[in-house]
């Protein structure tokens, strides 16, 4: 799916100065410790927090965007960027028709200025019922609460910058080096250069739903923002199949400026993923030719009629199908008819747009018009675009047939 400074930092930059104090101040530092808070003290501090936390409710349910943001630590810029897409999410569902609540369910001080904050999402729209849980630090600054991401450690590979958490140390070598290679090839086929490709590790589905927000995910893309992936289990070939289609989304949004619709991105993320393969000794291999086979046939026992390309512009909760199946569908069939350099050439259209702000409520519609247009300059009318994919699946639908 696509869709976009923390702790260590700060603890990096001080161990780096301490050869510059005395040993005595060291000493001195290392002995200092946080005042002890009272139960009572504790306890005046929790409602304190929690009156003060319910205004951040109060400006999710009113979709107030600076008042939400002035509730999170701005000195972790991309956590603020994540919680900024989050609330546009939130607005995205209920537009959907999705109702969402966001409580308070705990908060712990553990000390004057840091605590936690434990906060459950639910989703409901007529029989589908989704709650998540997630717990945030949160730290005093300047005499006001804030809240704060999770506890990621994190390391780096060129652009690549990878978060996970402390349960998931053993695991994050192995997906470093697996999405290291995943962008190496993508940027060999691609004319992508990302400057910096974001990556957070979770090891708790409740919790990386809660994050998007979403009703249950195991991997996302946060446009020009973040990649979030579950790791469950030491096995981190099932994160790689994740990685391997996810990154596409990350890649595809920057080389259109954001300007791929939802079925363009899902069409190229399972065309091009379907083309990349693990081998037995950890290398990858990306070959485009035969790659779509299975997934196709599948497809078309299951697809009754192929509706017209203009037709595909719908969100993930009423055209999920379309999105997917259609949308690979029509990206199988440009790359396999034109090839893939006629393909690039229409993202390169889509490049030349400029990059429309997330909270721009007519987001969806600009973009799948620019995509229309560039395919109509790259394929031809979409007309007969959509009346050429349509016949040449239908003639294929024909041919399984017979040979069954």
């Amino acid at each position: 799916m696509k869709k976009l400074a923390i702790v260590i930092v700060v603890f990096v930059v001080f161990l780096s100065g301490c050869h510059l104090q005395s040993s005595t101040n060291v000493k001195q530092k290392q002995n200092k410790k946080a005042p002890v808070m009272t139960t009572e003290e504790i306890k005046r501090e929790q409602q304190a927090a929690k009156d003060y936390f319910e205004k951040m409710i109060l400006a999710v349910n009113e979709h107030n965007k600076e008042q939400f943001l002035s509730f999170q630590n701005d000195a972790n810029k991309l956590f603020c960027r994540e919680q900024e897409a989050w609330l546009l999410g939130v607005m995205q569902k209920r537009k959907e028709g999705w109702n969402f609540d966001e409580v308070i369910k705990d908060i712990n001080i553990s000390s004057p200025d840091k605590g936690s904050i434990e906060l459950e999402i639910n989703m409901k729209k007529q029989k589908k019922k989704y709650s998540n849980h997630i717990t945030y630090p949160i730290i005093k600054i300047d005499g006001n609460w804030k809240m704060d991401d999770l506890p990621f450690m994190k390391r780096s590979d060129g652009p690549i910058q990878l978060y996970y958490l402390p349960s998931l140390k053993n695991q994050a070598e192995a997906v470093l080096a697996d999405v290291r290679k995943i962008v190496n090839v993508y940027m060999e086929k691609f004319p992508w250069d990302p400057k910096e490709v974001n990556i957070k590790l979770y090891d708790s589905l409740e919790e990386l739903s809660a994050s998007v927000p979403w009703e249950s995910l195991y991997g996302v893309s946060l446009s020009l923002l973040s990649l979030k992936f579950l790791v469950e289990t030491n096995n981190t070939d099932i994160t790689f199949g994740l990685m391997k289609h996810e990154v596409v989304h990350t890649m595809l949004a920057e080389i259109t400026n954001d300007n791929a619709p939802n079925f363009m991105q899902e069409g190229l993320a399972m065309f091009i993923s379907d083309a990349i393969t693990k081998e037995p000794s950890g290398e990858i291999t990306f070959n485009l030719e035969g790659a779509s086979t299975e997934r196709e046939t599948i497809l078309l026992k299951n697809i009754k009629s192929f509706k017209p390309i203009s037709y595909l512009n719908t969100n993930y909760t009423d055209g999920s199908i379309d999105i997917y199946s259609l949308g690979y569908l029509v990206t199988n069939y440009l790359i396999t008819t034109f090839g893939l350099d006629k393909y690039l050439e229409m993202l390169s259209e889509l490049k030349k747009e400029d990059i429309i702000e997330n909270d721009n409520e007519n987001k969806e519609k600009i973009i799948f018009k620019r995509a229309i247009n560039a395919m109509e300059k790259t394929y031809g009318p979409i007309d007969k675009l959509s009346k050429a994919y349509a016949a040449y699946y239908n003639k294929k639908k024909l041919e399984l047939k017979s040979n069954n």
